[in-house]
């Protein structure tokens, strides 16, 4: 329980323990008003007596104090572009819409960051499996945008896999850290919402999911099945309001058993 919006708790009290003198036979069974509030937080203490009814001095308090108020709100925002006097449904909807959007943005950020971590890696990768031609070219080269060219020209990379390339360190070399950087890129493969639904659909715990991916190890014809419902499923998702979220792994639908 707290207190109303606006009210002084030290004007409240005042208020409750005059009107305990002025409506005895109301609130004549309050028998102490106490303030307790502390650094830890404010609290505020009414005490009525043995044969006091509780329920009715709350009533009144409510009635003739300042512990239950009622106060106007000015809902005007700046909605769609221009200020508009909102109702408290069209302002929920409102802040729903933005938080949608935020996070929108921000996982079309992280998408679009992994993404482009995916072509550096990519990038990594063929130069530490070519290391001795990589290397080469490098030595053999006049100057780093000679070098940048011909590596972009060799392993048809683009410019910033090959800058990638000139800015490795010896230490990546280690067998470890290929090892990381090839971990590092199935990783971010296999988190990515534009993967194939057999990579996805391993961990996933979804019925359709668990039967066909034990029928298909071996089988193209099941893989191809996947690829095709995992896309039709993803675009029946877009026009559907009533159904559950997708599965995370393979996007597929869950309808609510009503």
């Amino acid at each position: 329980t707290e207190l109303p919006y606006q009210v002084n708790k030290a004007k409240l009290l005042t208020k409750i323990a005059s009107l305990r003198d002025e409506k005895k036979e109301l609130l004549g069974g309050i028998s102490e008003i106490t303030d307790e509030s502390d650094r830890n937080g404010m609290r505020a203490v009414i005490k009525v007596k043995k044969d006091a009814d509780a329920e009715k001095i709350l009533a009144a308090l409510y009635k003739y104090s300042d512990l239950e108020t009622t106060f106007g709100i000015n809902m005007v925002a700046i909605a769609d572009g221009k200020p508009q006097q909102l109702g408290l449904l069209d302002v929920i909807r409102h802040y729903v819409a933005y938080q949608r959007e935020v996070v929108l943005r921000r996982t079309r950020f992280d998408l679009a960051q992994a993404k482009e971590r995916c072509h550096i890696l990519e990038g990594l990768i063929i130069a530490v499996r070519n290391i001795d031609e990589v290397i080469e070219i490098i030595k053999t080269s006049e100057s780093v945008p000679v070098a940048r060219t011909r590596l972009r020209q060799a392993f048809d990379l683009s410019e910033r896999q090959a800058q990638a390339i000139l800015d490795l360190r010896l230490a990546r070399l280690t067998k470890l850290e290929i090892f990381k950087l090839e971990q590092e890129l199935e990783e971010l493969k296999s988190s990515s919402p534009n993967s194939p639904p057999s990579s996805r659909a391993k961990n996933c715990r979804c019925r359709w999911c668990r039967k066909n991916c034990a029928r298909s190890k071996n089988s193209t014809r099941a893989s191809a099945a996947a690829s095709w419902f995992w896309t039709r499923t993803r675009s029946r998702w877009k026009s559907l309001t009533t159904s559950a979220p997708p599965c995370p792994a393979c996007s597929c639908i869950r309808r609510r058993t009503r």
